[in-house]
């Protein structure tokens, strides 16, 4: 799960008894599923461009990811 705090809080979680990914969206004292079924489109080697360089330098962290 991941959750993001700020104006708008929203949580990304996978939801194992429908079997896909949603987006819920906290209003005033309820979750709301704002993103039903999300998927990532094409292929994707690394997420996060900060790590970019710590995996092509690090054979152990690429393995992690």
């Amino acid at each position: 799960m991941l959750v993001v705090y700020g104006p708008r809080t929203t949580a990304i979680l996978y939801n194992t008894h429908q079997q896909r990914v949603q987006e819920l969206t906290l209003m005033e004292d309820h979750w709301i599923v704002t993103h039903d079924n999300m998927i990532i489109k094409g292929a994707c080697k690394i997420f996060s461009p900060g790590n970019l360089r710590c995996a092509s330098d690090n054979e152990e962290y690429l393995q992690v990811i």
